[in-house]
């Protein structure tokens, strides 16, 4: 008995100096998940907006990229030059000139069963043939690990919600020039990462004659040819999922983060209380018995007295 008490208060000590450090690691992630709300919103309205632009001056493209469109539908070649902000300095991995899955994951871990998913849903998607980028290092060692893929690239995320544009930028100009481009990430939702999704993202099957600009009253005043406004407004749209999907991704790694360090607070907190109770009981013993030894020497004492040799 007299070993167990140390052993469980070392173990108390122990467990309070790695709650200090949840503590901490959960603080961060609500505090990211908070920044990241705004963002999010702002990422979805850019979103809105672009295919508002569409819709009134390429409804045909707007229309290919429906989330009723079949993402695995045969595609026809692209419409329009695909800049997709070209302006963008290129950097990372060399341009991308096959097929692509680009898959978004998380950075860091302690974000739950989050990269595993994708990840599996990344090797079910795969195409023969197609490259497999990746943005998030923990996903990019969990597809190592679990599937022995590696992935053809891969790119950080972002630390700050702030760089989102910029990768998302990079990424554009350089992925616009694929065949095809598809899209696996997490929506991040009230309950943090969703299921995976797979989104096609290019290239656009639209007519050119589609491309007309709208009339009456109401149309918007445009300054470039109609052809040459859908191209733009195309490479917009690939630029605006890209950096959704990015801002969402980390949104979800925050949320999985948090919530993991929320449950892995409870764990600490009930383990806590039941080592605390553990050593409760085990000093009521120690004292119990160093009580029992006065008693018990008391009372040899008491008959020494009694019956002298």
């Amino acid at each position: 008995m007299s070993d167990k008490l140390p052993h469980i208060r070392g173990r108390i000590a122990a467990l309070r100096s790695f709650h200090e450090i949840v503590r901490a690691l959960q603080s961060l992630a609500a505090a990211q998940s908070r920044a990241a709300a705004p963002a999010l919103e702002a990422a979805r309205a850019h979103l809105a907006a672009t295919r508002q632009a569409l819709a009134a001056f390429a409804p045909g493209l707007l229309a290919d990229l429906a989330p009723g469109a079949a993402e695995d539908a045969p595609l026809a070649p692209a419409f329009g030059p695909q800049s997709a902000r070209a302006d963008a300095p290129e950097t990372g991995p060399a341009a991308a000139p096959r097929a692509t899955l680009l898959v978004m994951g998380s950075e860091h871990g302690f974000v739950g069963a989050m990269n595993a998913r994708l990840a599996a849903r990344a090797v079910r998607a795969l195409a023969p043939g197609e490259a497999l980028e990746v943005v998030g290092a923990r996903l990019a060692r969990t597809l190592a690990q679990e599937s022995g893929r590696a992935p053809d690239a891969v790119l950080p995320m972002p630390a700050r919600i702030a760089s989102a544009p910029e990768l998302a930028a990079r990424l554009a100009a350089r992925l616009a020039r694929a065949p095809s481009l598809r899209l696996i990430h997490a929506p991040c939702g009230r309950g943090g990462p969703q299921a995976p999704v797979l989104t096609r993202l290019a290239p656009h099957r639209l007519d050119p004659a589609a491309a007309r600009p709208p009339s009456g009253l109401d149309a918007p005043l445009a300054q470039l040819a109609p052809d040459a406004l859908a191209a733009g407004l195309a490479d917009e749209l690939l630029f605006s999922r890209i950096a959704a999907a990015l801002v969402e991704t980390m949104a979800a790694e925050n949320a999985a983060r948090l919530e993991v360090m929320r449950a892995a607070d409870r764990n600490i907190r009930e383990k806590l209380a039941e080592l605390t109770r553990q050593s409760l009981i085990l000093r009521q013993d120690e004292i119990t018995e160093e009580m029992m030894d006065v008693l018990t020497g008391a009372e040899a004492l008491r008959q020494a007295e009694e019956d002298p040799l």
